[in-house]
Formats: C-alpha cells, sequence, structure tokens
C-alpha cells in the first residue's frame, strides 16, 4: 500500500476501516519520504489543534517553510469542511493528507 500512494496531487485522503492501518501508513510516508524539518502531523481532536483552528495552523506551518500537512482523525473537528477549503484554496505550496476512518 505504501508505494500506491499517488504522490502527484495536492490533497489525499486515506479512508478505511478502524484498524486497517491509515495512520501507520501516513507514519511511514512520514518517515521514509520527507524532509524532516518541513512535515507536520497533527491529531485533529487535540486539544491544542481544537483552540488554534486547522486554518491557523496550516498558516503557520507554511510560513516556517512546511510542505507535508498530514490530518489525523479530521472527522472530529466540527465544519472540517470549510476549514480544508481555504486551507487548500490559500497555500498551493503544501502536500496535504488526511486520515479518516469510513462510516
Amino acid at each position: 500500500m505504501f508505494e500506491s500512494l499517488d504522490n502527484s496531487e495536492r490533497l489525499i485522503g486515506i479512508l478505511g476501516a478502524r484498524g486497517a492501518g491509515k495512520t501507520t501508513l501516513l507514519l511511514q510516508y512520514l518517515k521514509e519520504r520527507t524532509d524532516k524539518k518541513k512535515k507536520l502531523y497533527i491529531i485533529a481532536d487535540h486539544p491544542i489543534v481544537v483552540q488554534q483552528g486547522l486554518f491557523a495552523i496550516a498558516d503557520a506551518f507554511q510560513k516556517s517553510g512546511g510542505v507535508v500537512l498530514v490530518i489525523d482523525e479530521i472527522h472530529k473537528i466540527k465544519n472540517f469542511e470549510t476549514d480544508l477549503k481555504l486551507i487548500y484554496d490559500s497555500f498551493f505550496n503544501i502536500k496535504y493528507f488526511l486520515q479518516d476512518p469510513m462510516l
């Protein structure tokens, strides 16, 4: 599965049943395929993420030279679709990976 990630897209969503290995796949990608200083992994329901907001975090990340942003459990953020669209439309130099369980 790891080798089949399409690295050419700016936004990649990983869907699957709980416990299927989605987070493990993304962490492996970050470890093996990205520059340490240009990646950020966040868990969407972490209190700091909730307090700061996804857009503010993506903005600060992009201003610091970030390139790869992984958002785990994105479905736990209220109205995440709006934040995600704003982020995607605002920051063109970032590649986004999202992980969410299938409902």
